[in-house]
């Protein structure tokens, strides 16, 4: 009977993925188990050759990333635990050094651990054997340790020497060095072969700039995803994922990415028992790449992102309740929950009172709030529910023309300079004083007359900078607001429009603009057991009564001390409700 061959075959690095050291581990591996005529391997048969090898690409063994969840070696030990092996297997490897790199306690423990799972281990470079059922005897463990001591010293320095490497070569960076001493840049960037530095590739630079302008404009992941897969744009992933097209993940982590302002972050791999991943040095090179995003642009991209965290899933595509997070019980304070009960164009059977059953499409969408804590029995006796669509409408006709100030809107040229300008300026600014800090702590361990003088400089260059930017705030302040009380009332109905638009893309855009304009105002929202709702804004409050048909200014004073900052047509509304308000 014929003992089953499998092989095990490694490399560390991604780039030596692009050379034959896999094709040579394999190629090896099976003219060595032709020598054996006592062992299985299915030679003829590709498919069958996946399932005897086991091969690990880009994973180290100094690190130990091979062992973990999604290593090969790792589901052959738990296969070999398991007792898929008990009735003897081989398992042939280049050298010893392809199992593990760290160190003779670790080698031992995975040769005993193989061994007395059924499998007898054999090594092409010097023909060793670790046979089936037995512990390495003194001698094999003497060439263990040697061995195995040996290749993790070669790792331990080779790691030493790419650490210093790149240290030198970070240093050199935060002095002004702007050649690109890595291949793996960012997907909009390229290098330009004249002087070695990163520059923006035109097209892709431009593609995200608008996947950042249409977020920031309201438009979801998802729907941006659809437009660029619908018109044949390339995906930047590398190898198979590259005809996979774009995904919200990758979007996702492009709208968090500050490479798009520059900056660049040097980050290490620390390694042990439960991390291997990246982490940064806490060293921001601050315009090491080009700039293809304005502070600006995303600053708001990332206010638009916290901003969605309060509605997720299929809601989120539609994006029904404008006041999610917002509404709370005046009984028990937990959230108002948003109850769908009617879905426009969804069929329903209605019986008359004759007692015919008929079939009609719903027109309108019916919905309501009701306290979350009822709505589950968790002790609120708040039990009444309030008509969302009267709600809804009663608030936008109030707050609407307020919440949706100039810089809701495409902004006017002048102002989205200064904005642009004022958001670059503190993320510089920013950046200095995280310098100062360094200084401050490097003088505190060691005085130098060179880090005094650059501390004083930064500090005098923070100083300039914070006047420069109150003078810009102010002159901001004076041009706000520079739209016409027509071009505003316009701008306002049109948003109005879309809210309920057929267009699930435009409908979930304007939805998103005024949701976020709300929230900008509206400071409380409470639900009442009669049904009343009081709203709290920056300007004034209001009483909504159960039908949602009336409201009421209850801080009159309040109001007025706001006056003149309302639009001519806002303050023309106000008057209209304090003239028919009930008592």
């Amino acid at each position: 009977m014929t003992t089953p061959a499998y092989i095990y075959a490694r490399y560390s690095s991604l780039e030596q993925g692009k050379g034959t050291s896999l094709k040579r581990q394999l190629d090896g591996a099976r003219s060595f188990i032709k020598l054996h005529n006592e062992w299985d391997y299915p030679f003829d048969d590709p498919q069958t050759q996946l399932e005897r090898d086991f091969t690990d690409q880009g994973k180290s063994a100094y690190a130990g990333t091979h062992r973990e969840p999604g290593g090969a070696l790792y589901d052959l030990e738990r296969k070999a635990n398991a007792g898929h092996f008990r009735n003897g297997a081989v398992l042939v490897v280049e050298n010893l050094d392809r199992l593990t790199r760290q160190g003779w306690e670790e080698a031992l423990k995975i040769l005993t651990n193989l061994t007395m799972a059924g499998i007898s281990v054999h090594t092409i470079q010097g023909s060793k054997v670790w046979s089936a059922g037995q512990k390495p005897d003194m001698g094999q463990v003497i060439t263990v340790i040697v061995e195995a001591e040996a290749d993790h010293r070669a790792s331990d320095d080779k790691s030493k020497r790419v650490q210093q490497a790149w240290n030198q070569k970070i240093e050199a960076m935060v002095a002004g060095d702007r050649k690109a001493h890595s291949k793996h840049l960012p997907g909009w960037l390229e290098i330009d072969p004249k002087t070695g530095c990163a520059v923006a590739n035109t097209h892709r630079a431009e593609l995200v700039i608008e996947i950042y302008e249409l977020y920031v404009e309201g438009m979801g992941l998802p729907a941006i995803v659809r437009s660029i897969n619908s018109r044949g744009e390339p995906s930047w992933a590398y190898g198979k994922r590259a005809s996979d097209g774009w995904n919200t993940a990758y979007l996702h982590k492009l709208l968090k990415n500050r490479a798009v302002l520059g900056e660049f972050s040097p980050k290490s791999r620390k390694h042990g028992q439960d991390s291997h991943h990246a982490v940064s040095k806490g060293i921001v090179i601050p315009d090491y790449y080009p700039q293809i995003i304005s502070a600006d642009l995303f600053n708001k991209a990332q206010a638009a992102k916290a901003l969605r965290s309060f509605s997720g899933g299929a809601e989120q595509v539609r994006l029904r309740n404008l006041f999610a997070g917002l509404a709370t019980c005046s009984e028990c304070g937990s959230k108002m929950y948003y109850q769908l009960e009617q879905r426009r164009g969804r069929p329903t059977k209605h019986r008359t009172k004759a007692g015919e059953e008929r079939v009609y499409t719903c027109r309108t969408e019916r919905s309501s709030y009701r306290c979350n804590s009822n709505r589950r029995s968790a002790g609120c006796s708040n039990s009444s529910r309030i008509r969302y669509e009267a709600l809804e409408s009663t608030i936008l006709d109030v707050l609407l023309n307020s919440a949706l100030d100039n810089r809701s809107f495409a902004l006017p040229d002048r102002i989205a300079e200064i904005e642009q300008v004022i958001a670059e300026r503190e993320r510089i600014t920013e950046h200095k004083r995280a310098q100062v800090a360094n200084l401050v702590a490097n003088l505190t361990a060691r005085f130098s007359e060179a880090l005094a003088n650059q501390l004083g400089d930064l500090e005098d260059e923070i100083r300039a900078d914070e006047s420069a930017t109150a003078a810009l705030r102010t002159e901001l302040a004076g041009v706000s607001g520079s739209a016409t009380p027509e071009q505003h009332l316009a701008r306002v109905r049109s948003v109005r429009g879309s809210l309920n638009s057929d267009d699930p893309d435009e409908r979930y855009s304007a939805r998103m603009k005024v949701q976020h304009a709300l929230r900008g105002v509206i400071t409380q929202m409470t639900c009442y057991p009669d049904k009343r709702t009081y709203i709290h804004s920056s300007l004034f409050s209001l009483r909504i009564n159960g039908d949602g048909t009336h409201a009421v200014i209850d801080a009159i004073e309040q109001a007025n001390e706001h006056r003149t900052q309302l639009p001519a047509d806002v303050l023309a509304q106000l008057q209209r409700i304090e003239q028919n308000q009930t008592p």
